[in-house]
């Protein structure tokens, strides 16, 4: 498909989901009283970017990067998939852990994880590879459409109903996620392909290099709604974290671009550097997404988003912007030990001035600049301990 019919079919899917999401969120804050609906609105991020996490590890384990055959790009997504196999029992185990300080109900902890494992495989790389647009948006798009109608129907909204009506959002990606890795990893099998990105000196080099994120974004808001500060100063963050988790929605559609090399031959033909031009598409979307969210959340919950709110998020975007695209091109062609020095060095550096931060009742602006500088810092040890990019391509 061409490039610019694949945009506007993708951002049609992605515009309607996002407004029956934002629909949702809306529905949300309406119904329950505020420390209820924080604790929702900090499950649905925390959820999303479990998923996203697990996504980013099938990304950079099949690490379609660059100019490759079909055939090395095909072999690499059965190989993925072998690894992501091996590891869902540990993701499953960290999950429901994570999950259990949201302050959840007990019984969501398994059903949370179990919708985490099975939506988070990306059953979208094989129809990268193949030229095929995305089903990926389409699958969110129902599911959110399912959420809105069960929340409709909650006349007097209960919490455990609730979030119950928000996993079904996760339902049909974690069906199609679920069903396409036992199709692939039976290809793998029949093939006799091995799961090399498992046989490296650091197994989990691609999961390190994916959830980095997902720490820094998240853990302000492990221990449930009000674990980051003032009730205020919570509210606050957790409406940037929410334009922020709002910001990308064709965040997808660009890595789709580059896992099929449709990204890699445009930088070629800008005479850029394709490192330079994800980060651009990836602000330069995400700037323009979260005005449109920010016009629809005050439209539908009567509450506007502030000039705080808007500054902190744009603080995550930038640090997102750089650390993904650093780690997209170059984290996998480091060393074992200097994955492992930036993985261990810049979590433990944040952990810890985190805490400083709270022990002097930090303010929400604080917590968004420590999140956003950390994200910036991974990005910039990433660059300089690069010392030759491995060509892109280049079988690892």
């Amino acid at each position: 498909m061409h490039p610019r019919l694949e945009v506007i079919v993708y951002a049609g899917a992605r515009l309607g989901s996002a407004v029956v999401s934002m629909s949702v969120f809306a529905l949300i804050a309406r119904k329950l009283p505020p420390s209820q609906a924080e604790l929702v609105f900090f499950l649905m991020f925390t959820l999303g970017f479990a998923v996203a996490l697990l996504r980013s590890y099938c990304m950079l384990s099949a690490n379609l990067v660059g100019k490759l055959r079909r055939t090395d790009r095909l072999r690499r997504i059965v190989s993925s998939a072998q690894s992501y196999g091996r590891l869902m029992p540990f993701a499953f185990l960290v999950f429901i852990v994570v999950f259990s300080f949201q302050s959840l109900p007990w019984w969501a902890w398994p059903i949370v994880a179990v919708i985490a494992c099975a939506a988070g495989y990306d059953s979208d790389l094989t129809r990268a590879v193949v030229n095929r647009t995305p089903f990926y948006p389409w699958l969110m798009l129902a599911g959110n459409v399912i959420s809105l109608l069960l929340l409709l129907t909650l006349n007097q909204a209960a919490l455990g109903g609730v979030i119950l009506a928000v996993l079904v959002v996760w339902i049909p990606p974690g069906l199609r996620g679920a069903s396409r890795w036992w199709v692939e990893r039976k290809l793998a099998r029949s093939h006799r392909v091995r799961p090399w990105a498992m046989n490296r000196p650091v197994l989990m080099r691609p999961l390190l290099i994916a959830s980095l994120e997902g720490i820094v974004l998240n853990t302000p808001f492990l221990g449930g709604a009000g674990s980051n500060g003032s009730g205020a100063g919570g509210y606050d963050l957790a409406i940037a974290i929410r334009v922020f988790a709002s910001s990308q929605p064709l965040f997808p559609l660009i890595a789709h671009w580059s896992n099929s090399g449709k990204l890699w031959r445009l930088s070629r033909r800008l005479h850029i550097s394709e490192t330079t031009l994800y980060a651009i598409l990836l602000l330069s979307t995400g700037m323009i997404a979260s005005l449109l969210f920010v016009l629809l959340f005050g439209w539908i919950s009567h509450h506007h988003v502030t000039g705080i709110q808007y500054g902190m998020f744009v603080v995550l975007l930038l640090g997102y912007c750089s650390y993904m695209s650093h780690a997209r091109f170059y984290a996998m062609s480091l060393t074992a030990r200097r994955v492992s020095l930036i993985y261990i060095v810049v979590p433990l550096l944040f952990l810890i001035t985190l805490m400083l931060l709270r022990a002097h009742g930090a303010s929400a602006w604080e917590v968004a600049t420590l999140q956003g500088g950390s994200l910036f810092l991974a990005a910039l040890a990433i660059r300089l301990l690069t010392r030759r990019p491995r060509p892109q391509g280049e079988v690892l």
